[in-house]
């Protein structure tokens, strides 16, 4: 009797330590908000949710690396557009001086007015830079922009790098001296603008690329996000309910160490009376 007595509340007493610890692991997921608190509770899920967790900060990065291509982008765009406008006034100038009907004093003045604006292209040219990078001088170079989290080439989107000063459009040595000089110069500004507009048209197809790239990373944020909360998040009502199951199991535990200490209290006295 003694020793079944015995074991009974051994049992019962590490079954009370057991539920303690379930409780305690209960509400720690409860407060934080997670199922997994710590490696022993799921050791397949552990790995996936780092995992998932090293993807969401790079592909957060590669978001922050596009955007910034996205300025390098538009900058270029803002100083090639200048120039077109510089390039549609110098036309419009070539196109007057062009006439054998001006004045000699005129014709000097629109030669002026032409130089003035092609100074102008070529401080654009070399002022447009992002960061110290010269995006459309002579001394520019292709940019890869890291859009993804990869190392691949499909991880990249390059933005191509333009000549747009006076050399790289060809209008270095044009002027208005005659008529005939400034219809030679028509066909060369509208050279360059041709130039100028293809390189503006590349600007457009690769911002077109980078929103893309960052529609696409912001997608696999939010799946990422989703595929970790389902994983990792702890469901509060279930957490509730194992609570409660598990405070009825330890009341349960306690009343049965309560009885036998009864039961052992009453044999003894059975013994000694």
């Amino acid at each position: 009797m003694a020793v079944t007595l015995a074991s009974s509340t051994l049992g019962t007493i590490n079954q009370l330590t057991l539920n303690q610890r379930n409780q305690q692991l209960t509400l720690g997921q409860m407060s934080s908000g997670q199922r997994i608190t710590s490696a022993a509770i799921d050791p397949a899920n552990v790995s996936i949710l780092a995992e998932l967790g090293f993807l969401d900060v790079s592909t957060r990065q590669a978001v922050s690396n596009t955007n910034v291509g996205m300025s390098v982008v538009q900058t270029a765009e803002g100083g090639a557009s200048s120039i077109s406008d510089t390039l549609s006034r110098m036309r419009e100038i070539a196109v007057a001086a062009s006439s054998e009907t001006i004045s000699e004093s005129q014709r000097e003045a629109l030669q002026d007015e032409y130089d003035q604006l092609a100074s102008e292209i070529e401080r654009v040219a070399v002022a447009t830079e992002f960061d110290g990078q010269e995006l459309i001088s002579g001394g520019a170079s292709d940019i890869d922009v890291q859009v993804g989290v990869t190392s691949g080439a499909e991880s990249q989107v390059t933005i191509a790098a333009a000549d747009l000063t006076l050399g790289g459009l060809g209008l270095s040595s044009t002027d208005l001296s005659s008529a005939d000089a400034a219809r030679s110069a028509l066909d060369d500004i509208d050279a360059a603008q041709e130039a100028v507009s293809s390189a503006r048209s590349d600007y457009g197809a690769t911002q077109n690329r980078l929103g893309s790239a960052i529609s696409s990373s912001t997608s696999s944020l939010e799946a990422n996000a989703a595929a970790a909360s389902s994983i990792g998040d702890s469901d509060y009502a279930e957490m509730v309910s194992r609570q409660s199951s598990e405070q009825l199991q330890q009341q349960a535990s306690l009343a049965v160490l309560v009885q036998t200490a009864n039961i052992n209290r009453t044999a003894v006295l059975g013994l000694i009376g």
